[in-house]
Parts: structure tokens; sequence; C-alpha cells
């Protein structure tokens, strides 16, 4: 009879370790994208905003609707170089939830490297107990002939 897998349990939870680790990185992939189409979304409002300036420029404006569209366009700058910020740390997250990811798979692979020979000297010892049987086998045998 083949000896259990002595690791059986740990290689369960470095599978678990490692799922658990492959969504945390879906997750932070998806909130890194999500952090880049809200940069998208306020540069293309900003520059949107620029372009009716430049349109109301042309058209003739007074003093203070030109120093509001300025702060309106100040703080879209501003909201943008956040955005700019999130996504650099989403991007951190990321590069950090894909190392602990990799190291994850590293540990299964190693539980997965010592299954294997595990088994592989199982096979080894069964067909040693087998050889063993046949060998006792064809020695009575040659014993109840004589």
């Amino acid at each position: 009879m083949a000896a259990p897998f002595q690791f059986e349990f740990l290689l369960n939870l470095a599978r678990d370790k490692r799922e658990d680790a492959l969504n945390h990185l879906r997750d932070a992939t998806q909130n890194l994208e999500q952090s880049r189409q809200r940069l998208i979304q306020v540069e293309a409002y900003a520059q949107e905003y620029r372009n009716r300036l430049a349109e109301k420029v042309n058209q003739g404006i007074t003093a203070p609707q030109y120093s509001d569209y300025q702060q309106f366009l100040a703080r879209l700058d501003q909201a943008a170089t956040q955005q700019g910020f999130d996504v650099q740390r989403c991007e951190q997250v990321l590069e950090a939830t894909r190392r602990f990811w990799q190291e994850t798979e590293r540990e299964l692979k190693a539980y997965e490297t010592l299954q294997e020979r595990h088994l592989r000297g199982e096979i080894v010892r069964e067909e040693r107990r087998e050889q063993k049987m046949m060998d006792e086998w064809v020695s009575i045998s040659i014993r109840n002939k004589r």
C-alpha cells in the first residue's frame, strides 16, 4: 500500500494561497485599468474645457468669466495630477501583488515537485515489492517441484 504524501495539507494550502493571490492579482489589474480610465476621462474633460475656453476667448469673454474658466481648469489639472498619483499607486500595488503571486507559484511548484518525487518513490517501492513477491513465488514453486 502506498504511503500518503506527508505534505498533502501544505500542498493544498499552497494551492489555496495561489488562488487567493491570483484573485488579488485580477483585482489589482482591474483597479489599475479603472484608474487609468478615470485619468483618461479627466484629461479628456480638461482638454474639452480648454477648447471651450478658446472658443469663448475668440467670441469675447469677460475677465470674471475667464477667471472662472482658469480656476476650473486648475481644479481639473489638480484632479488629473491626483488621478495620475492614483495610477502610480495602483501600478505599485499591481507589481507587489504580481511578485506575491509569483512567490506563491514557486511555493506551489516546490510542493508539487515533492509530491511527484513521492509518487515516483512509491512506484519504485511498489515495483520492488512486486518483484520480491514474484521472486518468492518462483522460489516456492521451484522448491515444491523438487
